[in-house]
């Protein structure tokens, strides 16, 4: 039965590539549907963590599954920089900005965790990280301006989304020993629990939207929590457990495609030549960064 396993694996690792994808991507149109629905960019946050949280609660009653007292600061830093504010400036910032735009500037994060990573860690960058960052760089800056003219209203949800994708960029950076030393699902249960714990004080004002609110935005927090929150991220953990991180994060490059074909199925926002422009440039940007790892 040796000769069925390979295609059997190379399906399995397929699908957790595409649910990542979806769920992923499905963010993005979602959250905006749940802030434009009627729920603050606060309260979104505390319902979807803090609903998302109940599913890892079990680990808390387990003392193998808690983390070393050395590692807290961290996983607190982490838990505050990459989840919750990332989370909220996310969900503010999608009031006034389209998905597909959201999508392209949170994509250029990478950038943010490589120069994080060169200037505190001393990471080396290749001369193709250079070049490929700046040219993502100047990418993001063409969508975060093509929101018309150029005033303090039109520009400041791109400049709080740009902000989302610096504190993620943080993140991706802080949380590198604690997913080698705990694996990627463990590693989200904490996240997870933690930062239910933080936007804790928000959840009142959530319920109380939320009871206000339109079956559609009820349905679109529970694809949040569903979704991207705990099925993405555990597809993530699977397929980053196969293949390593490196080479699965290349396939999140898609996702802004993704975003801009669910925005237009299902809310009908279909993005303008300017934003299709500098996304083209970001991911272009991106691409050229690869190269320079593969060199």
């Amino acid at each position: 039965m040796s000769h069925i396993d390979p295609p059997v694996s190379k399906l399995k690792l397929s699908l957790q590539g595409i649910i990542t994808l979806l769920s992923f991507a499905s963010a993005f149109p979602f959250i905006q549907m749940a802030v434009q629905g009627g729920l603050s960019a606060s309260g979104l946050s505390a319902l979807r963590y803090d609903l998302a949280a109940l599913f890892f609660l079990p680990f808390c009653f387990n003392r193998k599954y808690l983390p070393e007292k050395k590692d807290l600061p961290r996983i607190f830093i982490c838990t505050f920089l990459g989840i919750s504010c990332y989370s909220f400036l996310l969900n503010y910032g999608e009031r006034s900005v389209s998905a597909s735009a959201t999508s392209l500037i949170v994509c250029a994060s990478p950038v943010f965790s490589a120069f994080l990573g060169a200037f505190f860690l001393n990471e080396k960058l290749t001369l193709f990280a250079w070049i490929g960052s700046f040219i993502a760089l100047s990418g993001v800056a063409i969508v975060c301006f093509s929101h018309g003219e150029i005033t303090a209203d039109n520009f400041s949800g791109p400049l709080i989304v740009l902000t989302a994708a610096l504190c993620t960029g943080g993140y991706t950076v802080l949380q590198r020993p604690i997913v080698k030393r705990y694996g990627s699902l463990r590693t989200l249960g904490y996240f997870t629990i933690l930062s239910a714990f933080f936007l804790l004080p928000f959840l009142p004002s959530g319920l109380s939207e939320l009871q206000h609110s339109p079956l559609k935005t009820w349905l679109s927090l529970v694809e949040l929590v569903l979704l991207p929150t705990l099925i993405g991220y555990g597809c993530w953990a699977a397929f980053c457990g196969e293949i390593g991180g490196a080479k699965a994060g290349i396939i999140l490059y898609a996702i802004p495609p993704i975003v801009m074909i669910l925005s237009i199925l299902l809310e009908g926002e279909i993005p303008g030549k300017m934003t299709l422009i500098g996304g083209a440039i970001v991911l272009s940007g991106m691409a050229v960064t690869k190269m320079g790892k593969k060199h």
